[in-house]
């Protein structure tokens, strides 16, 4: 079985994860009203099932920004897989399909599974005093600031960051309380989570034949994509501090120690860690769905 090589697979996306997590855990209010509206319509509830848990934790997912990242899982897969066959030579007719990959992580299963995950592993009561903090006034200005760079396009975003970065308001204090932000949210952890397990859907979506594949080579590729995780956290945690000051520019320092305090409370802390957490398990169980395509032959 051809497997690609892991720099090939696992670098070539990581500049556009980048910006994507650049503009931080929030994403557009156009976006999760659409959500909301699909998961009413699904359950064919009265109004009042926005007071739901089920819909509390629904627009945590949107809130959070986790929504804005995880749609973006299945197109980049099927993208690198297919730039990645372009390499093989000859492709077989038995590949796995695009439609496979949109199925495994379609925008409402993977909703569904953050949804019913993140209250397993919060409880109901936590997640509703999540969702109150992004109500907040903090809460609304660190989502206003991330809602302001999600519209960006990445050439306008890349021109703006490096006009930040030439003035006096980019300066080694705001650097260190930024790293302390990223640091304190676990974002980094969760680019780092969503990025290493994409590659690793990657490297078996790419063979060029998978009727060839070999489920133990399989089993050692995901392996070694996953323990070199390590390495991808240490590149990122310099990385990320400049585009995500630029981000969060418009925020004072009290607001982002304020920030920094929730995120390092109890609630905060368990929360942030449970993004990560359920993050990388829904983009892994796609990957186990993959891996068993080559289980089966």
């Amino acid at each position: 079985m051809r497997l690609s090589a892991l720099n090939k697979v696992c670098l070539k996306p990581l500049t556009g994860l980048l910006i994507s997590l650049s503009v931080g855990w929030g994403s557009s209010a156009i976006a999760q009203t659409e959500l909301t509206a699909e998961v009413n319509q699904e359950t064919d509830k009265p109004v009042e099932s926005i007071f739901s848990q089920t819909a509390v934790a629904m627009r945590i997912y949107e809130k959070s920004g986790v929504a804005s990242h995880l749609v973006t899982v299945p197109g980049t897969i099927i993208g690198e897989a297919e730039f990645e066959r372009t390499k093989c030579g000859v492709v077989s007719d038995y590949v796995v399909s695009a439609e496979y990959i949109e199925q495994l992580y379609s925008r409402k299963n993977m909703a569904s599974q953050f949804s019913s995950q993140l209250l397993a592993e919060l409880g109901e009561e936590k997640v509703r005093r999540v969702e109150a903090w992004y109500k907040t006034d903090l809460g609304k200005r660190i989502i206003k600031a991330e809602s302001s760079a999600v519209g960006l396009e990445r050439e306008q975003f890349n021109v703006l960051l490096n006009a930040y970065l030439q003035s006096t308001r980019w300066h080694q204090e705001r650097a260190d309380q930024v790293a302390t932000v990223l640091q304190a949210t676990k974002a980094v952890d969760f680019l780092s989570a969503v990025h290493t397990e994409i590659s690793a859907a990657v490297a078996i979506a790419a063979s060029c034949d998978v009727t060839k594949v070999n489920a133990e080579d399989v089993a050692k590729e995901v392996a070694k994509i996953r323990a070199d995780e390590a390495f991808y956290l240490a590149f990122l945690r310099g990385e990320m501090v400049p585009p995500t000051a630029f981000v969060y520019r418009s925020l004072s320092r009290a607001e982002l120690n304020a920030f920094t305090r929730f995120a390092q409370s109890d609630l905060g802390a368990e929360y942030f860690n449970a993004l990560v957490k359920i993050s990388r398990r829904i983009v892994a169980d796609g990957v186990g769905s993959l891996a068993e395509i080559s289980d089966g032959l």
